[in-house]
């Protein structure tokens, strides 16, 4: 039960956690302690480098000073000093046991040297390697946070509801268009009717002129222009005339 509670706790920090990193600025802050590192690593090589070039520094003075001794044991031998020629061997023979010293430790110096200097360049080159694979990630990152974009803009293009809006405006438009057509057929049939009954009254008058024409050239009429003279009688007359089979038969 203990474990189970445990890893419950763990998943929870870790979700919280790798919900906190945001991965652009860890690989940043990565690269950033890498190169932070070589200074230090150029600093430490430097002082195992410089110990190094001070031993062999060194070396050649005690070298010169053994030889300065030899030249001068030499001399006190060649002028009979011997007390002098004492001297100058116990001086030779501790700067010779110097000299063995410091060759001894020049050695260990320069392989010193020589593992700072491979340890610098592998750190150098595992640094190259890894900030450019950050560099690749970075990339990849970026261009995952694009194709998150672009498809949370495509997300927000709620299809379904612009079908449903479409398809509604479209209902909406038909319903305008039918309306519309139903008032234009409705104001047609009125205006065709009254033009029809324009024309049937049209046609009655003609029909009446042909008539009274008829009846004057028949000489049971007055000529038109008497017509006009008497008008009233002639509509008199006009009037008891006896209606035709049009008028009895409308």
């Amino acid at each position: 039960m203990w474990n189970r509670l445990k890893m419950v706790f763990r998943s929870l920090f870790g979700w919280m956690i790798r919900g906190m990193e945001n991965p652009e600025l860890v690989l940043r802050q990565l690269m950033d302690d890498m190169r932070q590192k070589l200074p230090e690593l150029n600093v430490k090589a430097a002082e195992v480098i410089k110990y190094e070039k001070q031993l062999g520094m060194q070396i050649q003075r005690g070298e010169q000073k053994i030889a300065d001794y030899q030249a001068q044991q030499a001399k006190a031998a060649e002028l009979g000093k011997q007390e002098a020629f004492m001297g100058i061997s116990r001086e030779l023979k501790t700067e010779q046991a110097k000299l063995v010293e410091l060759q001894s430790s020049l050695e260990a110096a320069t392989k010193a040297s020589a593992t700072a200097r491979r340890a610098r360049d592998h750190y150098k080159r595992e640094m190259d390697r890894k900030i450019n694979e950050a560099m690749r990630q970075l990339a990849r990152h970026k261009q995952a946070q694009m194709k998150q974009e672009i498809a949370g803009l495509l997300s927000s293009f709620e299809v379904g509801d612009q079908d449903d809006t479409l398809e509604r405006m479209t209902a909406r438009i038909d319903e305008d268009l039918a309306r519309a057509d139903a008032r234009l057929e409705l104001a047609s049939d009125s205006y065709e009717g009254e033009m029809i009954d324009l024309e049937a009254d049209a046609e009655e008058a003609a029909a009446a002129r042909e008539y009274i024409e008829m009846r004057r050239q028949m000489g049971l009429e007055p000529p038109e222009e008497v017509a006009q003279r008497t008008l009233e009688p002639i509509e008199e007359t006009v009037a008891e005339t006896p209606p035709t089979e049009t008028e009895q038969n409308p």
